[in-house]
């Protein structure tokens, strides 16, 4: 056999599959000559040339193709999916998937998706959704068991997901999303239309500072560069909004409090809220409101 080349084949009996064997030493994935590999249906299931491997437990078949990056712990890749980059964990690839980043997917099912960026996946279904670059997700539906972080700009359009927790660290873009999770936290400014969040536990939007544990929060601590979520349809439940915070649009606010600096400025219901301090809604009574049960303290402001 050539020397150059990065695997052999070797036919394993009772199946129409072949195991790898390294021919060469592949060190960005610590894989020694002579080591053996997954399993494949036919040489073109994985590169001959570049690092890509697969370890002993896992396998490509149809005609998919691995060019770079790794598979491991079960994963298998089908159909007509192509993996550029990447590491793959326990992870199930389908359809016509092409991942071309240096992203880690663990433990998840990925069909018909394509994926470019940085970041990290577990424990999720993705179907049908464009990650790229800096981060355009369309026409999908995630459901994450632990989580999703995005580290790029992201923008989302006809989206549906459910997670356990989120972390979003660049700009947000989202139109037409629904969201159920348990926690989201936001670090950059935020651009809402058409959108139904439903979080149980933490809604955090913070000015670049790091995600802790609070009940459902937006928090802005910076007058010249304050928090700001714009937008329809956006509706803010058992919330404490507070500091340098500035909501406009469609806005629903039930059981809520607002306090300091934060303002409001918004069509829409508030329903059982606290409003206190320097804090301040302003209405637009000609589109139509509901206000219930308000609680006026300090010196705030409500006007039309």
């Amino acid at each position: 056999m050539n020397e150059q080349m990065k695997y052999e084949m070797v036919p394993v009996p009772g199946t129409s599959l072949f195991r790898i064997r390294a021919l060469r030493d592949i060190p960005k994935y610590n894989v020694k000559k002579g080591q053996e590999g997954g399993l494949v249906e036919r040489e073109s299931n994985l590169c001959q040339s570049n690092d890509g491997w697969i370890h002993y437990d896992s396998m490509v078949t149809g005609n998919a193709t691995v060019i770079d990056g790794l598979l491991e712990k079960k994963s298998h890749v089908r159909d007509n999916a192509l993996i550029l980059l990447g590491v793959l964990t326990s992870t199930f690839v389908s359809g016509n998937s092409r991942i071309e980043s240096d992203i880690h997917i663990e433990h998840s099912e990925i069909t018909d998706t394509f994926l470019e960026g940085e970041g990290k996946i577990k424990a999720s279904t993705l179907k049908k959704v464009r990650v790229k670059n800096g981060i355009d997700v369309k026409d999908c539906y995630i459901d994450s068991k632990y989580g999703v972080h995005f580290k790029q700009k992201i923008v989302m359009d006809n989206v549906n997901m459910e997670v356990e927790e989120g972390m979003v660290h660049g700009v947000v873009v989202w139109k037409h999303v629904k969201i159920k999770a348990t926690q989201i936290g936001i670090n950059r400014p935020v651009l809402l239309k058409h959108v139904d969040i439903d979080v149980s536990n933490v809604f955090l939007v913070k000015n670049g500072e790091v995600l802790a544990r609070y009940s459902t929060e937006m928090i802005g601590k910076n007058m010249e560069n304050p928090v700001q979520v714009k937008g329809t349809s956006f509706r803010l439940k058992d919330a404490s909004i507070k500091g340098e915070v500035l909501i406009e649009g469609e806005v629903d606010v039930i059981d809520s409090s607002i306090r300091d600096m934060a303002h409001i400025c918004m069509h829409g219901v508030i329903e059982d809220c606290y409003l206190s301090e320097l804090a301040s809604i302003k209405l637009s009574m000609d589109k139509g409101n509901l206000v219930s049960k308000l609680e006026l303290d300090g010196e705030r402001t409500l006007c039309d």
